[in-house]
């Protein structure tokens, strides 16, 4: 009874069913059922999505502003290229194709 308390509270909290299976060791199928017994809803939209810090987003447009592809800038602060993307196409800073190529060759780097 206490882990399906903490397997719930970890799904109200916003964690996916995967990640409460690999912090609990409760399988998906069992959460589920949980979850539909509880009467707590699926709609991912009614739960919380991790957000990225104000500091990190802050060192991800400075990365940039020194060249940094999105793909370098994501193994560096630990965060997927794609969510690096995100962030700077936030901020209006996302660079061209064209203008990421010609900064890597300059710098004799690959991109992608």
């Amino acid at each position: 009874m206490k882990q399906r308390h903490h397997a719930l509270e970890l799904y109200r909290a916003g964690f996916s069913p995967r990640d409460v299976e690999r912090l609990t060791g409760v399988p998906t199928p069992t959460l589920q059922v949980w979850r539909k017994k509880a009467g707590i809803p699926a709609d991912r939209k009614l739960r919380a999505t991790p957000r990225t810090p104000e500091p990190l987003r802050t060192a991800i447009v400075r990365l940039h502003e020194r060249g940094l592809t999105p793909r370098e800038i994501g193994a560096l602060v630990g965060r997927h290229e794609n969510t690096v993307s995100y962030h700077l196409r936030r901020e209006g800073r996302q660079r061209t194709i064209s203008e990421a190529l010609r900064l890597a060759w300059k710098d004799g780097r690959r991109y992608g």
